[in-house]
């Protein structure tokens, strides 16, 4: 593939700061040599050698991926076939590119089940993504995932406290690990983040202090499961490559007790910053402040407002 390919991207509206940083990890993690975006945008640009069926493949919070055609050779795929544009509310703008593409391959339009769907962004949405006057590439298809049937509550062992696994599909992506690569989640549960990590020939671990949880994930499938105290974990002879974990919020909780909150995650990042360089946390709003003084990298905060008096965050801590 030329290393001047360019693919861009139109991420979904309800989370778009998690969006923007998962589809960025995943380009990188996969190639990409340069990714373009703004925040107060919804399309995300890549350049590079990029393994892209395999981020469309993974990617939770994206609408639309696309391959951007340019040359004779970028048309000539759609010789003989048949396509549709979709993208822009420049409707002239769409119909000079369909009628392009007919002159210039002899495609024909099809609505109902085209061979390509092609995506146009055009100047009319210079507002809304104002580094890139417009934009025209083929679809890159996304499989359809039942989230309904992945829910927590249809597993062998179901806790309430399982995280919604769209939202641990997006922290694995985010962590910028790949294929025979190693995450290890500290405070597991059920395995809810290490479930989706699996979906990918991904390699997992988790630790729980509560037995009943360690059983539980077992029950689920996941097989290195420790029990142990998360502050105190035995990381180095794990060789891993990122640490994705969901914080325990409840006052309650047994890891909790004889701890303060702000002990608890000073003890946890130090611990675990001697051995990966990556780390992606869901943790209270609050919880912020306590990580940026344990003096560690933040590379970005995602926050996510999952109920009316408690605002979560994703954290993505880089280690030096």
């Amino acid at each position: 593939m030329p290393a001047n390919r360019r693919f861009f991207c139109i991420i979904g509206a309800k989370y778009p700061d998690l969006a923007r940083e998962e589809i960025t990890a995943l380009l990188k993690i996969y190639g990409s040599s340069k990714v373009d975006c703004s925040n107060d945008t919804l399309l995300v640009v890549a350049e590079g050698e990029c393994e892209i069926d395999k981020v469309a493949k993974r990617v939770v919070y994206t609408k639309c991926i696309a391959r951007e055609i340019t040359t004779d050779t970028d048309y000539s795929i759609l010789t003989g076939k048949t396509f549709s544009c979709v993208g822009g509310s420049d409707r002239d703008f769409v119909h000079r590119v369909t009628e392009n593409i007919k002159k210039r391959t002899g495609a024909e339009v099809s609505l109902k089940s085209p061979d390509y769907q092609i995506v146009v962004i055009s100047r009319y949405n210079a507002i809304k993504y104002p580094f890139y006057t417009h934009l025209i590439g083929i679809r890159i298809p996304q499989p359809k995932i039942d989230w309904k049937r992945r829910k927590a509550s249809n597993r062998r062992f179901f806790h309430p406290s399982a995280l919604e696994p769209r939202l641990c599909r997006a922290m694995v992506n985010i962590a910028q690990v790949k294929e025979g690569h190693t995450i290890l989640d500290p405070f597991c549960g059920t395995g809810s983040i290490l479930i989706e990590a699996q979906e990918f020939q991904i390699k997992t671990a988790g630790f729980d202090v509560i037995k009943t949880m360690c059983k539980g994930a077992k029950q689920n499938l996941i097989e290195n499961i420790v029990q142990c105290d998360s502050v105190q974990m035995p990381l180095k002879p794990l060789g891993v490559d990122a640490i994705v974990t969901d914080i325990p919020y409840g006052r309650s909780t047994s890891m909790i007790k004889g701890r303060s909150r702000k002990q608890l995650l000073t003890d946890f990042v130090a611990n675990a910053s001697v051995a990966v360089k990556r780390m992606v946390i869901m943790c209270e709003k609050n919880d912020e402040e306590m990580l940026i003084s344990t003096k560690t990298n933040i590379k970005s905060v995602c926050r996510l407002y999952e109920h009316k008096s408690l605002t979560r965050s994703i954290v993505t801590i880089t280690i030096w």
